[in-house]
């Protein structure tokens, strides 16, 4: 690339933020220096990533999914073969999400603030929110990570993960993980049917962040049919943004999740508001994504929470508590509105 400097000050003119993916190597694995806390694995790591942020990048992507990663403090595993690995029930993928984070917030905070420089807004970072590349069905209990990871959004749930499972560590990590960022690769490390790929992005437009990535995703390399159904959810996402953005706000201060599990708002319900298929989105939507996407007109169970209940389609109105069927073709996310 010719001038990142240009470009990244390109972006910055159309008010937009840039991060770069990283999958870190430990100095010591190459025998440049010492462990995780070692001055030169520190002076590494902060003249790398800050070099990247004086060029004008706003903030990282700490990747945890290849054969090699940082590893936990105190730990001598520095062979490239190792991917996870524990120290004191610290896992590296809360500990390079620390690192991650705390360079980003320091750089901020000391160079940029010291510049009256406002624009990259709070600190975040993109980084892994368990360790495990989620499989549907996992028991959700196991997706906790230690607790001080919460501090530092946003999260992704790792390569490989189906609609099912994105739907499913979504809606449960407001529950179990007090981690109200987790999302998926939107449209799956993969180039799915027009039919999945209009599934992955209507689940990813009523969730709590929208991010294509893991192969062409782009809505003009299907059918102009499909492109103007994208178009028309990205356009509902960005109508949203005040939602969202208040949302966001409520969650870094509380922790409740805008992406919520329904049995958070009806416990006397459970189990059948406990399902992690469905979830109440910015307080008034009730979503259930359809995961099947082998076939177009397909239905699916959704429990309908008390109260009445508008279908965002018809206009039909449904009274919970109570479950019903519904069917939808590819173009259309089963949605209601209170």
């Amino acid at each position: 690339f010719p001038n990142y400097t240009a470009w990244f000050s390109f972006l910055r003119s159309q008010k937009l933020r840039t991060y770069f993916n990283d999958h870190p190597y430990p100095v010591a694995g190459r025998g440049a220096g010492g462990l995780q806390t070692s001055p030169e694995e520190v002076k590494f790591r902060w003249e790398g990533l800050t070099r990247w942020m004086d060029e004008g990048l706003t903030f990282w992507w700490f990747d945890h999914n290849w054969g090699f990663s940082i590893p936990a403090p105190m730990e001598n595993s520095t062979a490239p073969e190792i991917t996870s690995s524990f120290w004191d029930g610290l896992t590296n993928g809360a500990w390079g999400t620390h690192v991650y984070y705390s360079n980003v917030d320091q750089y901020n905070t000391q160079v940029r603030e010291k510049k009256g420089d406002k624009f990259y807004g709070r600190t975040m970072t993109l980084t892994k929110a368990f360790l495990a590349d989620w499989v549907a069905g996992m028991e959700p209990a196991g997706m906790q990570e230690n607790p001080a990871q919460h501090r530092y959004p946003v999260w992704w749930t790792g390569d490989g993960v189906t609609l099912e499972a994105s739907v499913q560590t979504m809606v449960n990590a407001g529950v179990h993980d007090l981690k109200p960022f987790v999302h998926s690769d939107c449209g799956g490390d993969y180039r799915g049917s027009a039919g999945d790929y209009l599934r992955w992005a209507a689940h990813c437009v009523y969730g709590s962040i929208l991010r294509f990535h893991g192969d062409d995703h782009r809505p003009w390399s299907y059918t102009p049919e499909v492109e103007g159904t994208i178009r028309g959810l990205l356009e509902t996402r960005y109508k949203l943004l005040p939602s969202l953005i208040a949302a966001g706000a409520r969650a870094t201060t509380t922790g409740e999740p805008y992406v919520a599990r329904c049995d958070l708002h009806w416990p006397e319900h459970a189990p059948a508001s406990a399902s992690p298929e469905q979830y109440l989105f910015l307080d008034d939507f009730l979503v259930a994504p359809i995961v099947n996407t082998t076939q177009n007109t397909t239905s699916r169970s959704v429990w309908i929470p008390p109260g009445a209940w508008e279908d965002a389609y018809t206009g039909a109105e449904v009274t919970g508590p109570r479950a019903v069927v519904v069917e939808q073709p590819y173009e259309r996310i089963p949605l209601w509105h209170r």
